[in-house]
């Protein structure tokens, strides 16, 4: 079909995706490699098998059906839809006029103090809160063409969370405030040196360092603590080990760029379930219905942003409640 036609296929499967990662699908229904399938994004051809959009959704599904074309989309017309994925469909359209345009957005209407200050008689909606990497200089309004102020960024080097850090206390902090975001999404990319030396002292350590291509800097050159200094350089890339052992595993005979791939999806996985599991203003929202956490893979090379979904297993994450209270609002 034309382009608008295509779009719409898209964006329903899209919607279908959210509504299998979050419901349907669980680690008991798709298998130990769970995290590795649902990392990867959706890609179905515009033939004339997915040429409609049917009105029923049969009962449960799995990501095999989304593979072999026995699920079409639900109408979005008569779909109620969550405004996280509305948002995240609006994104998705973004980064392909993004693209489209040779990495380009257009210049915001008026005048840019007017994006930037809060206007409390006609205030910017809030679209998402976005996690992502501090060492990449990609700008999230231009990859994903959305106006100033529509975006609440957190950056950190190697999108890394833990329990107690400032990047949960940031994430907590922008969700109780006025208006929050429906959307946290949680983007990994390519060619993330954290993952990368991750990935190389996890080959390293199974024997396959003769397969690892040269490097002219990396952060394994920080591995012993500067005199004086208790700090360990590495902790970045011991924090990101788990990530870069399970690629091993679940692909031993991968090349190193297939597992710095996979490596940095599974750290997305790992981020998001350390959000809802640690977190109890996150968990708290997703179950009131007015969060959710998906995750997305930003392509350098090609300015392409993949969406992965929710947690393949959330609805495993959401029995058991963080230890950690949730924080009163402000």
């Amino acid at each position: 079909g034309g382009g608008g036609g295509g779009n719409l296929i898209e964006a329903a499967i899209c919607v279908l995706h959210n509504i299998c990662a979050s419901d349907a699908v669980s680690e008991r229904r798709i298998g130990p490699s769970a995290a590795s399938a649902c990392s990867r994004s959706l890609t179905m051809r515009q033939g004339s098998r997915f040429a409609r959009l049917v009105t029923h959704v049969p009962g449960p599904v799995s990501l095999s059906h989304f593979h072999s074309g026995k699920l079409a989309a639900r109408t979005l017309s008569s779909t109620a839809v969550h405004p996280a994925t509305e948002n995240l469909i609006s994104f998705v359209e973004g980064n392909k006029r993004w693209i489209k345009n040779g990495f380009k957005s257009p210049s915001a209407a008026g005048s840019m103090v007017d994006h930037l200050v809060e206007d409390p008689f006609n205030p910017t909606d809030k679209k998402a809160l976005v996690i992502s990497c501090a060492r990449s200089v990609a700008p999230m309004d231009s990859i994903f063409d959305t106006k100033p102020g529509e975006l609440q960024v957190v950056r950190v080097v190697g999108n890394l969370c833990t329990s107690s850090d400032g990047v949960m206390g940031s994430v907590e902090y922008a969700l109780t405030g006025d208006a929050p975001p429906p959307l946290l999404l949680v983007l990994g990319n390519s060619s993330n040196a954290v993952v990368t030396d991750a990935v190389r002292k996890a080959m390293t350590e199974a024997g396959r360092a003769a397969e690892l291509p040269e490097t002219r800097k990396s952060w394994l050159s920080f591995s012993a603590a500067a005199p004086g200094c208790e700090t360990d350089g590495a902790a970045l890339i011991d924090e990101m080990m788990p990530a870069a052992r399970d690629a091993m595993l679940q692909e031993p005979r991968a090349s190193f760029g297939r597992l710095c791939e996979l490596a940095g999806k599974l750290n997305v996985w790992r981020t998001v379930e350390t959000l809802v599991s640690q977190s109890g203003v996150v968990f708290d929202k997703i179950n009131a219905g007015e969060l959710q956490v998906q995750g997305a893979y930003f392509d350098v090379s090609t300015g392409k942003v993949a969406v992965m979904g929710q947690h393949p297993s959330l609805s495993k994450l959401l029995t058991i409640p963080p230890k950690v209270p949730a924080s009163p609002g402000p």
